[in-house]
């Protein structure tokens, strides 16, 4: 219910000029602690770094599931998330019937227990087709933390809060989590 509460007063995860209603998810995935090998250490890496998540991260991603909460603010498949090995990342996704984007920088935090953690410093959104830092009175840069994992099903679960608002999340749950499968 905190999280909803946030959710309906603040800006939900990336700023977007639409707003409307959207299309909700169907699919209800089973969230559970999946074992992956990690290196034992507290970590602050970024892919070029040659750590075995950061390199397992960088491709395409496309999104099988958003979670509900996104789907309650009109957020909408398709979405894809593509990791660049030099830390950059683009997030493609619906909102309220429009295809836009968000860009900016992410860092790995934490391997050393699941779920991995990771923080996204998003830099630029995609506003009437062009890379904007501010749109409608309101900046684009904006802090998130999460939490990831990747399973062995070859597929990225992750879920990411607005840093200055909500507490980087500790477990999965149905209501917020994505799934993303690797295309590339």
């Amino acid at each position: 219910m905190k999280k909803l509460f946030f959710f309906f007063i603040l800006p939900v995860f990336f700023i977007t000029g639409c707003s409307g209603g959207g299309n909700t998810n169907d699919v209800k995935p089973e969230i559970g602690k999946q074992q992956v090998a990690n290196n034992n250490e507290k970590t602050t890496v970024k892919a070029s770094d040659g750590d075995e998540i950061s390199k397992k991260i960088i491709g395409e991603w496309e999104a099988e599931t958003l979670g509900d909460i996104l789907s309650q603010y009109g957020y909408s498949l398709p979405a894809k998330f593509t990791f660049n090995s030099d830390g950059t990342y683009i997030w493609e996704y619906a909102r309220s019937g429009a295809s836009t984007a968000a860009k900016g920088k992410y860092i790995i935090v934490d391997t050393s227990s699941t779920p991995f953690k990771i923080d996204f410093e998003q830099s630029h959104i995609k506003y009437e087709g062009k890379w904007v830092t501010d749109a409608k009175g309101k900046t684009a840069k904006i802090p998130y933390s999460g939490i990831f994992e990747l399973n062995g099903d070859g597929k990225l679960i992750t879920v990411f809060y607005e840093k200055e608002f909500v507490p980087r999340p500790e477990e999965f749950d149905d209501s917020s989590t994505q799934i993303y499968r690797k295309v590339k």
